[in-house]
């Protein structure tokens, strides 16, 4: 489509439908500058309109990404976070590196607990962000995902609090019997190394085993490190009868004795 010769004269851009201000040759900016390029002229994206920040959450990039809010502050925070990232990657090389650990690490808390909302909601992404690197379709991660994941990891590998009951306790059910179909090992199966269980080795696997020793052991260790059950059963992604039937099946019954006494005491 071309600009039509009668409109040259007025004051809004001669493309059909546009209505910008003409800047030259009775077009605007943007079909300017597609006549520069010997494009064909097509119609440009339709302006957000901008409105006042009505969300509850802080006027951030983040803001604008993972909670859609178009306010004036949360649009232009966006806009200079991606020219940032623009500007680093034309000068610094490579901003990107192997997602190994990344889709292990979110894996391992979506094993624990944790929903894909709630590890969007974390890292400041949105939710189809988050499935993509679980799935393993990213080939690579930026290095400040990597980095947001790892600490997000550190922070929350011993699982979510007690659910409340209701929508949080079944999206919770989600996200463990989903970790588990698919056979994501849980924190406690990976090293913070690059060893051969090593978390962000790419040809590391991870310590798992069902004999009821490794179980037991497990167990013991989380017990001896102050853990709650809820905690234990999360980390283990087992019940809590199977804990009791380890620490029976093990001989000793004394640890049971000591996680219920700290079961009664919360």
């Amino acid at each position: 489509m071309t600009a039509d010769p009668i409109s040259l004269h007025a004051n809004v851009c001669a493309f059909d439908g546009c209505g910008r201000p003409i800047r030259s040759k009775g077009l605007c900016n943007g079909h300017h500058q597609q006549q520069l390029r010997g494009e064909t002229l097509r119609p440009l994206r339709q302006r957000v309109a901008r409105t006042a920040h009505l969300c509850p959450h802080p006027e951030s990039a983040d803001c604008y990404t993972h909670h859609g809010c178009r306010c004036t502050t949360c649009c232009t925070a966006h806009t200079r976070q991606h020219k940032t990232w623009r500007h680093q990657a034309a000068t610094c090389g490579s901003l990107t590196t192997d997602p190994t650990g990344t889709v292990r690490r979110l894996r391992a808390l979506c094993r624990v607990g944790w929903s894909r909302p709630e590890l969007g909601e974390h890292l400041g992404i949105c939710r189809a962000a988050v499935e993509a690197l679980i799935a393993g379709r990213r080939t690579t991660v930026t290095i400040r995902v990597r980095d947001a994941v790892a600490a997000m990891y550190d922070a929350l590998w011993e699982g979510p609090g007690v659910p409340t009951p209701g929508a949080e306790k079944a999206r919770r059910s989600r996200a463990i019997g989903a970790a588990r179909r698919h056979g994501w090992a849980p924190p406690l199966a990976w090293d913070d190394d690059m060893g051969p269980n090593g978390i962000d080795n790419p040809a590391a696997t991870p310590f798992l085993s069902d004999a009821a020793e490794t179980t037991f052991e497990r167990i013991k260790w989380l017990v001896d490190g102050g853990q709650s059950l809820a905690t234990i059963t999360s980390q283990l992604g087992i019940t809590a009868s199977a804990v009791e039937k380890a620490c029976r099946r093990s001989g000793e019954i004394d640890v049971w004795e000591r996680i219920n006494i700290g079961r009664k005491a919360a």
